[in-house]
């Protein structure tokens, strides 16, 4: 069917359904899809409580409805043998004891891989629906701004630079220019 019948028809429905009286089920069980539901169920139910399974990390709708149908509510509830990713178990044993999941040796293989000079790189972008210069697209994300911490060794002390484009010239050159200046040829950004 092509796409603007299919709109219509779908927005005569809706229309329809917003004269009704009551709003019909909503349950999560019933979403076609859950991840494209969770944001408009949360919105619609803002008093979920932070040990709902609705709040399982990568919860899936499978996942959902097995849940639903053993009358499950709770993390906590979840039993040991539910099939979970690694990630969901983790966040159920944090539920369950109240202490963080930290994976120190995860952490210590990452920062080990870390060579200084450290960067700690923070920059915002603007999308503009109608683009400003030749050659970008409309929505399309350009740097602007950024900030800078430089770490030159273990332990030692933040230095700080900065970069904000000022008057109608193409940001993105001249913010890529002066981040070349300031951070060096070795190190790593963060």
């Amino acid at each position: 069917e092509p796409l603007g019948k299919s709109t219509a028809a779908k927005t005569e429905a809706a229309l329809e359904l917003m004269t009704k009286p009551e709003c019909p089920d909503d349950s999560p069980e019933l979403a076609g899809e859950w991840y494209g539901w969770r944001d408009a169920y949360r919105h619609l139910h803002p008093d979920i409580a932070a040990g709902s399974i609705l709040n399982i990390t990568r919860l899936n709708l499978e996942q959902l409805k097995a849940l639903a149908g053993i009358g499950i509510k709770n993390l906590a509830d979840i039993p040991d043998n539910f099939d979970l990713k690694p990630q969901q178990i983790a966040q159920i044993e944090v539920t369950r004891s109240g202490k963080p999941h930290i994976h120190a040796q995860k952490i210590a293989h990452s920062l080990a891989t870390l060579s200084y000079p450290l960067y700690f790189l923070d920059y915002e972008t603007f999308a503009g629906a109608l683009p400003l210069w030749d050659g970008v697209r409309p929505f399309q994300q350009l740097p602007f701004q950024y900030s800078l911490h430089i770490m030159n060794e273990p332990g030692g002390p933040l230095m700080h630079k900065e970069y904000l484009a000022r008057g109608t010239e193409y940001p993105v050159q001249q913010l890529a220019q002066r981040l070349s200046e300031d951070i060096g040829p070795t190190g790593s950004v963060i």
